[in-house]
């Protein structure tokens, strides 16, 4: 919050209160670029555009065996190999 406190301008400061009640593709814009701070709504992407950042589904990945005992293994060879 204090960085992007310092990157507004000090009659802007009234934005940072909207900032929680921003939704998904909503910005407030500010700086060199626009004369003064605004708030915006970018565009939908076409699905083939957008990056993979979807949240995982964890009941789905909980549920399946992840490899663990695998993982577990290694790690204490490598413990014994060091010692």
């Amino acid at each position: 919050q204090a960085f992007v406190k310092a990157a507004m301008p000090e009659g802007a400061r009234g934005f940072l209160d909207s900032i929680p009640a921003l939704r998904n593709r909503e910005c407030i814009i500010c700086g060199e670029g626009v004369a003064i701070p605004i708030r915006v709504t970018f565009d939908n992407l076409e699905e083939h555009k957008r990056p993979a950042s979807e949240d995982p589904s964890f009941v789905d990945l909980w549920s399946k065996d992840g490899g663990e005992e695998e993982l577990v293994e290694r790690v204490v060879m490598r413990w014994r190999s060091q010692g």
